[in-house]
């Protein structure tokens, strides 16, 4: 028997042939459900900066949070370290110049917020006035 051409390959094994792949929905500002296909060592904020120069947005990874039920996920780790599996649903919010610094007049789920009580607001109650008052 005659060896093997050179030109000929060998089947890729299962593991290369098959690349694993997932689909992450990104809700951006709580309005487009888009869908971004990564793969497990795809980095969050490389697979979101390509979604948001398709649509026109600001792509620079310091100018939006991303949250997936409430809690800030790291945009600087691979999909696979972020704890997402496939199908999950990431929110996106664009941190304005007030958002950035903390001291905004929105919480992070974007409701406005409350009237906080500061201290002159919890001041003492008002004294009974000199004659009335029981015996």
């Amino acid at each position: 028997l005659a060896p093997a051409p050179s030109s000929e390959r060998t089947p890729p094994s299962p593991r290369q042939r098959h690349t694993m792949s997932m689909t992450l929905f990104v809700l951006v500002d709580g309005q487009q459900r888009e869908p971004v296909k990564v793969s497990p060592m795809t980095v969050l904020s490389q697979a979101i900066g390509e979604m948001l120069q398709g649509k026109g947005k600001p792509s620079d990874p310091g100018s939006y949070e991303l949250r997936m039920k409430k809690k800030a996920v790291d945009a600087t780790l691979p999909v696979r370290f972020a704890g997402l599996q496939n199908r999950d649903t990431l929110e996106l919010r664009f941190l304005g110049a007030a958002g950035a610094s903390g001291s905004g007049s929105a919480t992070a789920t974007g409701r406005p917020k409350a009237a906080s009580a500061g201290p002159a607001a919890r001041a003492a109650p008002p004294a009974k006035p000199a004659g009335a008052g029981g015996s």
